[in-house]
């Protein structure tokens, strides 16, 4: 029952609070606060700041620790996620229109001045530029490629307010193996026997897929071990 209050106070302003108080209301809320629940209040901020603060309690909470942040962290924390943000949108403008950059940024940035244009164009130090190369997603890991999947449902998907529990806590699942890097466990049974095969924490999906669908195709697990090490050299 608390929970559920406690949800809907998110859902109705406790996200629009001033850093101050929303710190208050999630340290003393914090032990009954879900995944959730935490998401829809970072999903609901209307500043960054109240975003760094709900991103610092889901980090807490990830990693079982208590939650501690001031606001004086948050603001300063803010302040340079925003200023990255205007430097981006700035070289950006800069590299499209060098002619009519001011008047394009003072658009966003009413207050903008020259000198901080020549601040944000200074680039400290040069880096090589790095080979376009793109990752087909079945070679990223099992775990990493749900949760791209999964990301991709609350973003771009209407679901409903179940579902997206269901979801952020097998977000949160997949990222807590990734970080211990738990090996990957899938279970096989045949007739009456039971054999459990262990994985790599970052065994590639393709992998993972093409193992479950030779359980299928087999009825032994000594077909099953054959078929999988004809298939990968290395075996299991």
């Amino acid at each position: 029952m608390i929970v559920k209050t406690t949800s809907l106070a998110l859902n109705t302003g406790i996200a629009c609070l001033s850093p101050n108080d929303l710190i208050t209301f999630l340290k003393s809320n914090f032990n009954i606060l879900t995944y959730p629940t935490l998401f829809k209040g970072l999903e609901n901020s209307n500043t960054i700041v109240n975003q760094v603060i709900f991103r610092a309690a889901i980090n807490c909470k990830q990693e079982n620790k208590e939650f501690i942040i001031s606001a004086e962290f948050a603001y300063k924390k803010a302040n340079g996620i925003a200023l990255n943000r205007r430097k981006r949108f700035v070289r950006r403008i800069w590299k499209k229109t060098p002619l009519f950059a001011m008047s394009f940024i003072k658009e966003r940035y009413k207050d903008y001045t020259e000198d901080q244009l020549l601040s944000d164009l200074l680039i400290n130090k040069k880096y090589k530029k790095r080979p376009k190369f793109k990752k087909r997603p079945s070679s990223f890991g099992l775990r990493v490629s749900q949760i791209q999947k999964l990301a991709g449902l609350l973003r771009f998907s209407d679901v409903l307010e179940v579902e997206r529990n269901t979801i952020c806590n097998k977000i949160v699942g997949y990222e807590n193996s990734l970080k211990h890097k738990l090996p990957i466990l899938l279970t096989v049974r045949y007739d009456n026997e039971t054999m459990v095969y262990q994985f790599p924490w970052n065994e590639t999906e393709t992998k993972i897929k093409t193992f479950v669908s030779l359980t299928k195709k087999f009825s032994s697990f000594k077909e099953l071990d054959e078929g999988f090490k004809n298939k990968f050299s290395y075996g299991i």
